[in-house]
């Protein structure tokens, strides 16, 4: 029962972790990528004329560069997420790693404190 209970524990708060990491960078993503930003016009000109100069005609241009810019952008959240999570996941392993270290020796001093009186 002990290891069912841990088990889905660890899927829940993996699972949390990521969704976290995910929406944290998507909306990082999103304050920087607004209608006021400079740079997002010249980005989808540069990709309209992309497709315009493969021979599509402006309108489709238009479309393909609006799908073509939110798959980038789309591809960008996914991996600064995934980058994220394996770093959370990374500390939380150093952090238990140096539990699993650090136990046996407080173990040792607390059983020494039990057996020695200490006078005051």
């Amino acid at each position: 029962m002990a290891r069912f209970i841990g088990f889905t524990v660890s899927l829940a708060v993996s699972n949390e972790l990521q969704l976290f990491a995910k929406s944290a960078v998507r909306e990082k993503v999103r304050e920087t990528i607004t209608e006021i930003n400079p740079h997002l016009p010249v980005t989808l000109m540069d990709i309209q004329n992309e497709y315009a100069t493969a021979g599509n005609d402006m309108y489709a241009a238009k479309a393909l560069s609006a799908s073509y810019l939110n798959k980038m952008v789309g591809q960008q959240i996914l991996a600064r997420a995934t980058r994220d999570y394996y770093n959370l996941m990374l500390i939380g392993v150093i952090l238990v790693i140096v539990m699993l270290i650090l136990l046996p020796k407080i173990k040792k001093v607390a059983l020494k404190l039990k057996k020695e009186h200490i006078p005051y």
